[in-house]
């Protein structure tokens, strides 16, 4: 929508920091973190890097508890816990990269398929492409729709349930 009345327009962009850390091997590994303000969270990742550098990238129980106190001192920090999250994917996917294995593994993970939570904002697709796409994989979708589909069109949303179910 737009507010050029007031002399404001609504800019529709979303901001991520990628982090990639690097072992002394030359291993790397990724991680991503999306806020509205991601610039404030790069400079956590930033500055943080120093305390991470020497620790062994497979210890990374060890790794993300000098995150946490390092970042947030304890407190649920809204900033250090994007930080923290982004670095911790990255430290994540290099022990998968190191050890050959794939992070659900590494989590302990017992089945090679499980189903799995999604949620989405796809309007650019329609219900049968998204079903068809998401298959029986997901156990649970949930769209993030505007009240103009709930207001005009809950017979839409009544397919979205039923074709959900039925695959």
């Amino acid at each position: 929508s737009s507010f050029s009345w007031l002399g404001v327009e609504r800019q529709n962009a979303a901001s991520a920091c990628l982090v990639e850390v690097e072992t002394d091997t030359g291993l790397k590994g990724h991680g991503i973190t999306q806020h509205s303000d991601s610039a404030a969270v790069a400079v956590q990742i930033n500055n943080v890097g120093p305390k991470l550098h020497g620790l062994d990238p497979l210890n990374n129980e060890r790794i993300w508890h000098v995150l946490y106190w390092t970042l947030s001192g304890g407190a649920q920090v809204q900033y250090a816990s994007w930080a923290i999250s982004a670095i911790d994917t990255a430290v994540w996917d290099t022990k998968g990269k190191a050890l050959g294995a794939p992070i659900w593994k590494l989590l302990g993970g017992a089945r090679e398929k499980c189903p799995i939570y999604i949620t989405f904002g796809l309007p650019r697709y329609s219900r049968e492409e998204l079903v068809a796409e998401l298959g029986s994989a997901f156990l649970c979708a949930e769209a993030q729709i505007d009240n103009s589909v709930i207001d005009n069109n809950s017979a839409y949303l009544n397919s979205w349930l039923k074709a959900l179910q039925d695959d």
